[in-house]
């Protein structure tokens, strides 16, 4: 099956894994961040989801092997712009734009879509194609989809159950703000205030 769309979408599979692990390894070596001996798989893994029916093993490899660059660099801009998500952005908006945009790029013109035995019409068997365009389109929509879908959320919330909770409550727990119920460990909360 190595040759067939199914063999070559397993192989890419584990050579994404495979690129991921070796430059979060390496990045989890170089700053102290183990964390990257996880996160790298993974991201390599997220990069290349888009691809692994089209694109060549080596192709695949060097695509995932950046993917944790990428994640990486997105991880530590959240840090210096203070956002406390440090997870779902640099790992898919980070690595899986940057996998969409790699397939735009290296694999532009490949047919895709449609059905077989149709030959004519909307629906015709590969009557579209990869383009870079396209990906950075699709990547924008999502975004965008995403944020607008959030603020819209976050702005029902607010209003109606309410986001934020006090900074005493926080550090006292919300199962005692909430609920009454005290815990029999000696907590943060405790230590500071004793």
């Amino acid at each position: 099956m190595a040759d067939t769309s199914v063999g070559i979408a397993f192989n890419n599979y584990g050579v994404a894994w495979a690129g991921g692990a070796l430059m979060g390894a390496a990045i989890a070596y170089s700053t102290g961040k183990y964390s990257y001996l996880l996160l790298g798989p993974l991201a390599g893994y997220v990069a290349g989801a888009s691809g692994f029916d089209v694109y060549v093993p080596w192709q695949m490899f060097l695509v995932a092997l950046g993917a944790p660059l990428v994640a990486y660099a997105v991880y530590e801009l959240t840090l210096k712009l203070q956002i406390d998500e440090h997870k779902l952005i640099p790992l898919f908006i980070g690595a899986g734009s940057y996998g969409l945009l790699m397939l735009g790029i290296l694999k532009s013109g490949t047919p895709r879509g449609g059905y077989l035995g149709i030959e004519e019409g909307a629906f015709a068997f590969q009557h579209g194609e990869i383009s870079f365009l396209m990906q950075l389109t699709g990547v924008a929509v999502c975004i965008g989809a995403g944020v607008i879908t959030a603020i819209v959320l976050a702005f029902v919330l607010e209003r109606t159950i309410g986001l934020r909770v006090s900074e005493e409550d926080q550090a006292d727990g919300l199962d005692k703000a909430l609920w009454g119920i005290t815990t029999d460990v000696d907590t943060t909360a405790d230590r500071l205030k004793a």
